[in-house]
């Protein structure tokens, strides 16, 4: 669980409070560099692997939020690195997203079950036949290329066979590389499991069952011996396409190209982003005339990237590397990455709660809105939680009043409520006591996660709060007391 404390302190006359806002660092971009220029000719570009590391160098599949990372890209030219012009890079955030097609296929003959694999009845997806026998298949297919199938198996097969996933290069089914089979052969346990490996660069779009232009991944029957429980599925997932626009919160665009290096592209007029990155400690290739060579994109991500666990959806990479004379472009995604939690809280303003007479309530006066104002920054759904220091004191030794946590103050006693609405003069609608010991929710205060519409830059949550003292009868001297309140935002 990710927190942000704010301590608020204040002064009162006869009670008042003097809450003091939190500050937010921005992180800073870097200046750009340049390489030398390069000249093209006909050649083909290739991408070896795409690494997602820390900042110490260790490979990793968790994002976090204002921490720095590197994405390292082994790259390469038949000809010589000199020939490659530009590397784009888009870092986003990719949702489960319906397949393009599915297709049964039982000794050659096809069955479509793209609307079955589309929604969630159970066990309508025929993963493998009755009576299976090698060179059977089940095929997913998409309009772009993927990293990963998503499968929710609803009947886990038992038997002895092997399954063996494989690509259309353009004149032959081809086996992938790199895979990890979550479903392993359609005989793990009931559920979500993934098919991860790496996009092939040769990938070329086909037609199965008379659903054209796809891109298809086949599960084949490789060996068999026996079935005891036939497979089934209920429902399956590609992840989505990049939007190829940046956004805060969905998408960052990172470009290295042969006469400007490094750069981070966002849209025009967007001041207040704090994706970054250090083209300082960036990396290209010192010798051109290599086969291959590493590229180093070290970048942070910003505050309102979306939380996500991959269980639920993913930060991917998608990365090209383009040869402009020879119009070739390679690409892949780096899949299944999960983006950890940030969240942060301010406030805008001071308050008071002016001059109160014993036995009185009294709601904020200063600022004359009657409104304490916070502001939240989260990537995920959050909650305003609140607190109180025990006593508050008016600096003179002995001259100390109690907080009371519920209502009813008595001798030496105040009691703090609040709400996120007002009954009217900025009184809490529906009064919640402040506690001492343990923070608790501001009932009905749970912003969504901050969000952006695409190109706008981050802004931050507000909510209005509406407070009281209530004091007792007898027993606090008269005098400015002082004391602390705090928020916290939590997710």
């Amino acid at each position: 669980m990710k927190k942000r404390i704010l301590a608020l302190v204040g002064t009162l006359a006869l009670v008042a409070v003097l809450l003091v806002p939190g500050v937010a660092a921005l992180a800073a971009t870097g200046p750009d560099t340049t390489t030398g220029s390069t000249t093209s000719t006909n050649n083909t570009p290739t991408i070896t692997s795409v690494t997602l590391k820390d900042s110490d160098g260790d490979p990793t599949s968790t994002l976090v939020p204002l921490d720095t990372f590197l994405l390292e890209i082994v790259a390469g030219d038949s000809n010589t690195i000199d020939h490659i012009d530009y590397i784009d890079i888009e870092v986003y955030y990719s949702a489960p997203a319906a397949v393009g097609g599915a297709v049964a296929d039982d000794g050659g003959s096809t069955t479509v079950e793209t609307t079955e694999a589309n929604e969630a009845t159970a066990d309508d997806m025929t993963l493998l036949p009755e009576t299976p026998a090698v060179e059977d298949a089940y095929y997913i297919g998409a309009d772009h290329k993927f990293g990963y199938a998503r499968l929710n198996v609803g009947t886990a097969g038992a038997g002895t066979w092997t399954i063996t996933w494989k690509y259309w290069d353009g004149s032959a089914w081809t086996a992938l590389s790199n895979v990890t089979d979550g479903t392993d052969g359609f005989t793990a346990a009931a559920g979500s499991h993934d098919v991860t490996f790496d996009t092939p660069a040769d990938w070329a779009t086909t037609t199965v069952a008379a659903i054209a232009s796809l891109y298809w991944v086949k599960a084949e029957v490789t060996a068999y011996t026996s079935l005891a429980t036939q497979p089934k599925g209920t429902q399956a997932w590609i992840p989505s396409a990049s939007p190829g626009a940046w956004d805060a919160d969905a998408c960052a665009i990172y470009k290295w190209d042969d006469t400007d290096g490094w750069s981070m592209e966002v849209s025009a007029g967007v001041t207040t982003n704090t994706w970054t990155i250090d083209t300082d400690n960036c990396v290209t290739p010192i010798v051109f005339t290599n086969l291959s060579d590493t590229w180093t994109l070290e970048f942070t991500p910003g505050k309102i990237a979306q939380e996500v666990d991959v269980s639920a959806a993913s930060w991917d990479f998608y990365v090209k590397v383009v040869d402009l004379a020879a119009a070739s472009v390679e690409d892949v995604s780096k899949v299944l990455n999960s983006m950890g939690a940030y969240c942060s809280i301010s406030t805008t303003a001071d308050i008071d709660f002016g001059n109160v007479a014993l036995g009185a309530t009294a709601a904020i006066q200063t600022p004359g809105d009657n409104i304490l104002l916070s502001e939240t920054i989260a990537n995920d759904t959050h909650t305003l939680q609140v607190k109180s220091a025990t006593t508050w004191s008016d600096g003179v030794p002995g001259h100390t009043m109690a907080l009371k946590i519920t209502a009813g103050p008595g001798s030496n006693e105040f009691c703090l409520t609040i709400d996120d609405a007002t009954s009217g003069s900025g009184h809490p609608s529906t009064p919640q006591y402040l506690t001492t010991a343990d923070y608790v929710d501001i009932d009905s205060v749970a912003p969504a996660r901050t969000a952006t519409i695409a190109d706008a830059p981050e802004v931050a949550t507000t909510t209005n709060l509406y407070m009281d003292i209530i004091l007792g009868s007898t027993g606090i001297y008269v005098g400015t007391f002082t004391g602390t309140i705090y928020l916290q935002v939590t997710n």
